[in-house]
């Protein structure tokens, strides 16, 4: 897994090469953010994955700061933000608005609600506080979860090489 997406993403020098990129400046060349180890790797992922619950235009801008902020892989960030996305909105941002209404104590009937751009603007308040609580506590229940689960199975993988290296080291000595 780990040669597979070492394969496919750039790596520092490639983006130091970058014009668009070397304005940025040198922060984001820092090799350590594009390295894929047990730790930035799942940074990554907790960074991707809690932009992914917010909404669609702040997605990158907010992981990309937020993956170097705690030293995450930026193209594994890049990556996990794809969680949600044009298939996925609907039912990610419904069951999001309707967490938000359930933890605000609020019981809505949406059955019989309008769908369209006036209706929503009419009711942006009482949509919007809602589904801003729904999206902020699925982004750190999932985001962390997802942090958890990426330290756990690499540790599993690593565990795994060791033993099966002794192993073949056994077979050897036989």
């Amino acid at each position: 897994m780990k040669k597979f997406f070492q394969k496919y993403s750039p790596n520092a020098h490639s983006v130091r090469g970058n014009r668009l990129v070397a304005k940025l400046g040198p922060r984001l060349t820092d090799p350590n953010l594009w390295h894929f180890n047990r730790r930035s790797v799942s940074a990554g992922v907790f960074a991707g994955i809690f932009s992914a619950f917010m909404p669609p235009g702040l997605q990158l801008i907010l992981a990309i700061p937020l993956a170097m902020a705690i030293r995450g892989n930026l193209a594994v960030a890049f990556a996990s933000t794809w969680v949600t996305n044009p298939f996925t909105y609907l039912p990610v941002y419904f069951a999001c608005y309707r967490l938000g209404l359930w933890l605000m104590g609020k019981n809505a009937d949406i059955s019989d609600a309008e769908f369209n751009l006036d209706h929503l603007a009419a009711n942006l308040w009482d949509v919007g506080q809602p589904l801003l609580l729904g999206c902020s506590v699925s982004a750190v229940f999932f985001g962390g979860l997802c942090y958890g689960l990426v330290r756990l199975l690499w540790r599993l993988s690593v565990i795994s090489h060791i033993r099966q290296r002794a192993l073949r080291r056994k077979q050897k000595a036989s």
